[in-house]
């Protein structure tokens, strides 16, 4: 886009990411962007951001926001990931995001990266249209003083379940300010995603193999003392016949295991009571092979696949 030198209001908007931690490479970053604006001449403005700075939400509308000024970082006109080492989940996330906007960005290679939680997995699933219960992302340094973000988001009960556990662990159904605080308190430093919670009576694991559904397990927690229906946290299990599943959770099942390049994946699908809408939890790359439920019939589908 063509813009007027010296009009502040068409000058181009850029935003640096830094992974700094020290005070020192804080510094070193902050006299960069001084810098880099002395030399602009009102053709661009530079500003920095950390990445524990940085929110995300994905569902009904996808959004990654700055949780210093609110700014919607999609409305830069160019991103620069100056570091991302120790960040690689976040800069993948964001970046999916960033690309599904239009909004140019450098180094090209954080859109390459491995998804390796539920963080990344859902901007990948977000931008690609994949139903998700509305999710929101804020960084573990600021959790503590997030409840009130999560509740007005998400409305209570929420989920706040750890982006990468497994299993049901570190998965919990907030009900007020002492819950969140509690669960939050329990796991210093891990890293959590907000969810809202979806009424069901249970959920299906879905196993995706080479492009092809080959085995539906149906799971359904044993009463309402928990919200989770995983095997592993004691839920009930019976295989569920593929020609049962709608055309459509079928579809969403094998969209979500291409979107993530997993030709092996344990899709997790929820319908919602009262509608019957299909939602994605998760799309698990190893989904309990040798253990869990019917791991006879799973081994005898990896056995055909090999």
């Amino acid at each position: 886009r063509r813009r007027q030198k010296g009009s502040r209001e068409s000058m181009k908007q850029v935003l640096v990411i830094s992974s700094a931690e020290t005070p020192q490479n804080k510094q070193i970053v902050a006299d960069f962007v001084d810098n880099l604006n002395k030399r602009s001449q009102d053709i661009y403005k530079c500003v920095d951001i950390h990445y524990d700075d940085i929110g995300f939400e994905f569902g009904d509308q996808i959004r990654v926001f700055s949780l210093v000024s609110g700014a919607d970082i999609a409305s830069y006109d160019f991103v620069y990931f100056k570091s991302y080492i120790r960040y690689e989940e976040r800069a993948l996330a964001l970046a999916v995001v960033l690309k599904k906007f239009g909004v140019p960005f450098v180094c090209s290679e954080v859109e390459y990266g491995l998804s390796t939680s539920k963080l990344s997995q859902y901007a990948l699933l977000a931008v690609n249209d994949v139903p998700l219960p509305k999710t929101l992302f804020i960084p573990c340094k600021r959790l503590p003083q997030s409840y009130d973000t999560f509740a007005s988001a998400l409305n209570v009960p929420f989920v706040l379940k750890a982006t990468d556990g497994k299993g049901g662990e570190a998965n919990y159904l907030i009900a007020n300010r002492e819950e969140f605080g509690s669960a939050v308190a329990k796991h210093s430093g891990v890293e959590f995603v907000g969810q809202s919670f979806i009424a069901n009576s249970g959920d299906l694991r879905v196993l995706v193999v080479n492009g092809s559904i080959r085995l539906i397990i149906g799971r359904a927690r044993k009463d309402d003392s928990t919200h989770l229906n995983n095997t592993s946290q004691g839920a009930n299990a019976k295989l569920i016949d593929v020609h049962e599943l709608s055309e459509e959770a079928k579809i969403l099942s094998l969209k979500a295991a291409q979107i993530l390049k997993r030709e092996i994946a344990g899709v997790d699908v929820m319908f919602e009571e009262g509608t019957d809408k299909p939602y994605i939890l998760e799309v698990n790359a190893s989904p309990q092979v040798g253990s869990g439920a019917f791991t006879e019939e799973k081994l005898s589908v990896y056995h055909n696949f090999i």
